[in-house]
């Protein structure tokens, strides 16, 4: 392994993360305008712009993203000090999208209520399985292979979404 690798990978490190934060992100505008639209009140506008500003900035500081060393030819990821930081925020916006959608469920129609139901369970189980597979088992197993399965979750997501829409 050279020191090219271990840049490299330290920059797609922290691109992952803020790639990830922003899928979130989109998740919660994205509740905003469907199943019906809403409009946010001035504490969720303040809430997710605070959220998006430290969390993206964050993702690219070691203190969350982590590090990223060379050792005996191989690459050694290890996790930022505050990356528990970045999982409450990443759940955080899971929850924004989740009340969005529930409301959205209490205020609608039964067909608006059944797509409200279906991407509350898409958004659900992808972010669960994504921090589970991506962060959890990495983080605390010190096994990062486990991060090839993560973004197969979307998969659920996609096809959830998909379905709703029909």
């Amino acid at each position: 392994v050279v020191y090219g690798d271990v840049i490299l990978n330290e920059i797609a490190n922290k691109l992952a993360y803020m790639l990830a934060f922003c899928i979130a992100l989109v998740a919660v505008l994205f509740t905003y305008q469907y199943p019906l639209k809403r409009k946010a009140s001035r504490v969720e506008v303040v809430f997710v712009g605070v959220s998006a500003v430290l969390m993206l900035g964050g993702s690219l500081h070691p203190s969350i993203a982590g590090h990223i060393l060379s050792k005996d030819g191989e690459l050694l990821f290890q996790a930022g000090r505050l990356v528990w930081v970045y999982a409450a925020f990443f759940l955080a916006m899971i929850l924004v999208c989740c009340m969005n959608l529930l409301s959205a469920a209490r205020t609608s129609s039964a067909q608006a209520k059944n797509q409200a139901i279906y991407i509350l369970l898409a958004f659900s189980v992808t972010a669960v399985l994504g921090l589970f597979f991506n962060l959890v088992i990495p983080v605390f197993a010190s096994d990062w292979a486990t991060t090839h399965i993560g973004p197969l979750s979307t998969v659920v997501l996609v096809g959830v979404i998909s379905y709703s829409m029909r």
